[in-house]
């Protein structure tokens, strides 16, 4: 039971670790593209995230739109069912259902 509880604890430690460090890596892209372009955070009306389900993995792209440069993607990253299923149930199960999810992240940026 002991050790039951402590795998309990490290996965969830883990989990919320790489829920955190992808938060955080999607802030740090947002800002360092603003900054690129010379907008200030202010300039930010929408940000989101598209996830799409390819034969060799998940598509994650990252979306922006502001008055000045209308949509934008400004990253594009390939990851694993299993990283996403760590990361973010929900989105995971979307995947599993539909094969494509679209994610409103601005209240990560704000």
């Amino acid at each position: 039971m002991y050790w039951t509880l402590i795998t309990k604890l490290a996965i969830v430690v883990t989990v919320g670790y790489l829920a955190w460090n992808h938060q955080h890596q999607i802030r740090e892209s947002v800002a360092a593209w603003l900054r690129e372009q010379g907008l200030q955070d202010s300039a930010l009306m929408k940000a989101w995230l598209i996830f799409d389900q390819l034969i060799f993995g998940i598509r994650s792209s990252l979306m922006v739109e502001t008055k000045q440069t209308g949509t934008q993607k400004i990253s594009e990253t390939t990851h694993s069912i299993e990283e996403i299923r760590e990361i973010d149930r929900d989105v995971y199960k979307q995947l599993q259902k539909l094969g494509y999810v679209k994610k409103d992240i601005m209240p990560l940026l704000q």
